[in-house]
């Protein structure tokens, strides 16, 4: 294949730099975050063009990569893995970067029990998955437990672990709230779901893969593996997926009044599974087809 001289590549660049900056003086800006480099790279490979020009910052030690797409400025990042860095980076891109908009793409395991490996959800809404009262048993009662007398339980309770909404303020109310659910963007999630129209994406040991967009996802600083709990987050919240960091991400977006939309390829079955859990066996899968969705989704836009 014939390829450009290196300069020749370099001047291509920022010619177009510089035309589609002058197109769109105050383009709409979007950050799209991944936990891993492994889904970061899975996401630029089918959203950034070749010869695209990348503007590159580091703040805080994390690499944040401008780059002009279609009429938007996407600033690609890494959360870094779990709920704390999720939700810290979150906060630096919107402080820093004043995007309009926040997409997370990556594995997620998953909690419905006709979903599979490779599958993509796309939830409307986030739910934090260790936000609880842990209560002593309670030796009068037998399978009973001791509850704080200022509380009462909302949905039931795993053994001692009594599940709970977060308290949350922002601009605009007098007063922390409890939120059960941050949701995702209306307008997002109708640009993935006329995405997901036109998708046909292979998923595990030859099924077709699915992408739900709608329903709910739930997050916690834990790797879920176990199919006791996973049963009772089904049965409790009809969740479709778990994952370490997308309620964070959710949740600083709503206290700033930035749209944020969630993209998950499952990986594996948090817990469902016979034998040990080996998300990598599904990995580069789950992460291709969520890359696939949120790009359809994000070059869709208007």
């Amino acid at each position: 294949m014939k390829r450009f001289p290196a300069y020749l590549s370099l001047t291509i660049s920022v010619l177009l730099l510089a035309v589609v900056a002058a197109f769109a003086s105050d383009p709409q800006r979007i950050a799209v975050l991944t936990a891993f480099d492994k889904e970061m790279e899975a996401v630029k490979s089918y959203m950034v063009p070749k010869y695209a020009a990348v503007t590159t910052s580091t703040i805080n030690g994390t690499r944040f990569d401008a780059v002009y797409i279609q009429d938007h400025l996407f600033i690609f990042a890494l959360s870094g893995q779990s709920m704390i860095n999720a939700a810290m980076n979150t906060q630096l891109v919107i402080d820093r970067f004043h995007v309009d908009a926040v997409v997370f793409v990556g594995i997620a395991g998953g909690i419905n029990p006709t979903l599979r490996p490779g599958d993509v959800i796309v939830p409307s809404e986030w739910i934090h998955q260790m936000e609880s009262v842990w209560a002593n048993p309670d030796p009068d009662r037998p399978g009973e437990h001791i509850l704080p007398t200022w509380w009462t339980p909302k949905y039931g309770h795993y053994y001692e672990i009594y599940p709970n909404d977060v308290e949350v303020v922002r601009e605009g109310m007098e007063s922390p709230e409890s939120i059960h659910a941050f949701p995702a963007d209306p307008g997002l999630l109708d640009a993935a779901s006329r995405a997901a129209s036109n998708l046909k994406l292979e998923g595990s040991n030859g099924h077709a893969a699915q992408v739900i967009v709608g329903g709910s996802g739930m997050s916690g600083p834990v790797f879920l593996d176990n199919a006791k709990f996973r049963q009772f987050c089904w049965d409790t919240w009809h969740v479709n997926g778990h994952d370490m960091e997308s309620t964070a991400v959710a949740q600083v977006g709503w206290v700033n009044h930035v749209p944020v939309l969630v993209v998950r390829g499952l990986c594996d079955l948090a817990g469902g599974q016979t034998g040990s859990n080996d998300e990598r066996l599904y990995f580069q899968i789950a992460s291709k087809n969520a890359a696939i969705v949120a790009a359809q989704t994000l070059m869709g836009l208007k």
